[in-house]
């Protein structure tokens, strides 16, 4: 226990210091040596053991589009942003997921086309640190065909 409390105690000083970015986990600890009087121990980027342990604070997801009940267009973009960096999928009504584009580490986006419909899309995204979290949004797209006059489904458009 006595080894513990040094290493809290510690760390809360080089955090208070600067030493240590609690958002980006860059700085490390490493202890080959003695663990009581910490003979042997080393601050910095070595063997990529964080210093806190797991980030255990999940992701917090907005999905900023589609953000309203009814959509008039057929292909567009989904689009997401995170609070953290993140790694993201979806899924249209249950099917298999697929990747977003990561255009920054906030920020998710995937250019699609659908069909005149009800749709739920689920949005699942994932942390450095495995912390997921997930979002669904329920929408409609209207009955109108993009430019270019295509319909989908046999037989054409509609009456």
């Amino acid at each position: 226990m006595k080894f513990v409390g040094i290493v809290v105690v510690f760390a809360m000083v080089l955090f208070l210091m600067g030493g240590v970015s609690a958002s980006d986990n860059e700085t490390y600890f490493t202890c080959n040596g003695d663990a009581e009087t910490m003979m042997g121990c080393t601050f910095g980027d070595i063997e990529n053991t964080p210093l806190f342990g797991l980030d255990v604070v999940i992701p917090s997801i907005v999905i900023d589009f589609p953000n309203t009940d009814t959509i008039n267009t057929k292909t567009f973009e989904i689009r997401v942003t995170t609070d953290k960096p993140t790694e993201c999928t979806y899924d249209i009504d249950g099917s298999a997921n697929a990747s977003l584009d990561t255009l920054t580490q906030y920020l998710h986006t995937k250019t699609i086309t659908l069909g005149s419909n009800r749709y739920d899309l689920n949005v699942f995204c994932t942390d450095l640190f495995g912390n997921e979290q997930n979002e669904t949004f329920n929408f409609f797209i209207s009955d109108v065909a993009d430019a270019g006059g295509s319909s989908d489904g046999p037989g054409g458009g509609s009456c």
